[in-house]
């Protein structure tokens, strides 16, 4: 194989990242060299090992409407292959959110089986509560409450919607933009709820998902493999800590070793999914206004209870991929049951594993708390809402994702200004959920990582169609 001429480099072995890497390799004679602070790929993708069993942090569904990123996935892992490990099983999804100790279908219906839930009274007050939001609409939509109650209605905003939202970004909805409601979250029309009232109960309709047999981190690892069989590079343990530029253009990037030494590596192009708000401090000669709106964003953290049981309270096990919970009393967010997501997660497919959910900041009690308190709490607020039992516990861990969630407060609403300000440095490429600073998810993550090596590949010095690979129309 000839050696490349020209390079990019690319921080961050995500999956923005890697496709990225493949894709410059597929379509173009660019040489991909990825730099990975941990020593291993898949970012934010991450399976972990708890104990003997196997833990999807987070939980990455690969489930997709564009048929190019879903017959992307499948040339690294095939579909359903018998007598071998290496495959994506097809798995059902079933979430419900979990209110007043009861299980309610998510997406919200309004059918019967949460009017026998909520009960009259409280069912005809979302009825009427949403008819006076379609009716007198809060105008301008400033706040992710104004949006909630706009789609929804006061009441089944504050019932379904307001307490997972504000355990989530750990401040109130009227903080939030109103465009994090837009990009997350479909609305429901009168028609459709009129019909699932009207409607008797039904069996619960579950779509389904991909999923690699041992978690998302076995398709990564299969695209990193093949990234390096046709000529690519890592470096790993490895973080970036300067970007050299000359004029409008990087020249190269200054990664510090696990050692302390540094190393400095020149490219062609730089392509970044590191979180915006620090890419920004690695530039030099940035203006002032536009340092100070990056050090203003905001991000939240994710940490995770992963507890293996012998069983559940309810039942042995939930039939739920994810469980929200809408319980004010208690801080956990969500509840993920491994079992459902592939069995080969367990060693013991007798057991129970659990994820149990947080949302937090950097200087929250919930982020800095020792593993055995974090581990210890989340298992008491688990048999609080009549989950589990502790003495049904085998074994805990912890685990912790920083800068998970990309917010929409603090300085978002001037973004536009770094986008734009990125944008003037020609071979300077933002990808993924923190390098642009959305909250995407791992398909449009992928999108990002196509685009711009068709931009590199073709010499497009338009940048748009990145920064829009969220728009449902883009590609399919």
């Amino acid at each position: 194989m000839h050696k490349r001429k020209v390079r990019a480099v690319i921080l961050g072995a995500g999956p923005a990242g890697l496709t990225a890497a493949y894709e410059l390799l597929q379509q173009s004679e660019v040489q991909p060299l990825v730099v990975e602070k941990n020593p291993f790929v898949g970012g934010l993708c991450l399976t972990a090992r708890a104990g003997d069993n196997l833990a999807d942090i987070g939980g990455h569904r690969f489930f997709t409407k564009f048929s190019k990123v879903h017959d992307w996935w499948l040339q690294f892992l095939p579909l359903d292959a018998p007598n071998t490990t290496d495959t994506f099983i097809t798995q059902n999804r079933l979430s419900r959110i979990y209110y007043l100790r009861r299980f309610f279908d998510y997406p919200v219906a309004l059918n019967l089986r949460t009017f026998h839930g909520l009960g009259l009274k409280r069912m005809l007050n979302i009825i009427a509560s949403y008819l006076r939001a379609k009716l007198h609409p809060i105008k301008p939509e400033k706040s992710a409450e104004d949006f909630l109650i706009n789609t929804f209605g006061k009441v089944l905003y504050r019932t379904f919607f307001k307490d997972y939202t504000e355990k989530l970004w750990g401040i109130s909805c009227r903080e939030i933009s109103a465009e994090w409601g837009r990009e997350r979250i479909r609305g429901i029309h009168l028609r459709e709820i009129v019909l699932s009232v009207l409607k008797a109960f039904r069996p619960k309709i579950k779509d389904t998902f991909l999923y690699p047999k041992y978690g998302p981190a076995q398709l990564w690892q299969k695209v990193a493999d093949k990234v390096l069989k046709q000529g690519g590079e890592f470096t790993f343990n490895a973080e970036v800590v300067r970007l050299n530029t000359s004029g409008d253009k990087i020249i190269s990037a200054v990664i510090r070793m696990a050692d302390g030494s540094e190393q400095t590596i020149e490219g062609d192009y730089f392509i970044s999914s590191l979180p915006v708000k620090d890419l920004i401090t690695m530039l030099p000669n940035v203006p002032q206004n536009i340092r100070q709106i990056a050090a203003g964003l905001q991000y939240r953290n994710f940490r995770s209870a992963v507890v293996l049981l012998n069983k559940m309270l309810k039942t042995h096990i939930l039939p739920d991929t994810w469980l929200y919970i809408q319980e004010s009393d208690v801080k956990i967010g969500r509840i993920q049951v491994y079992n459902n997501w592939s069995a080969d997660l367990l060693a013991d497919r007798t057991k129970v594993l659990l994820a149990l959910e947080y949302f937090c900041g950097d200087n929250d009690n919930l982020w800095q708390m020792s593993d055995e308190k974090f581990t210890a709490m989340a298992i008491a607020e688990a048999e609080k809402i009549s989950l589990i039992d502790d003495k049904d516990v085998i074994e805990a861990y912890s685990f912790k994702l920083e800068k998970a969630y990309p917010a929409y407060f603090g300085s978002y609403l001037q973004f536009e200004q770094i986008k734009n300000y990125t944008d003037s440095v020609k071979n300077l490429y933002l990808i993924g959920r923190n390098g642009m600073h959305k909250y995407i998810n791992m398909d449009h993550a992928v999108l990002s990582g196509m685009a711009v090596a068709e931009n590199i590949a073709h010499n497009l010095q338009d940048k748009e169609n990145i920064w829009n690979i969220d728009n449902s129309k883009y590609l399919d």
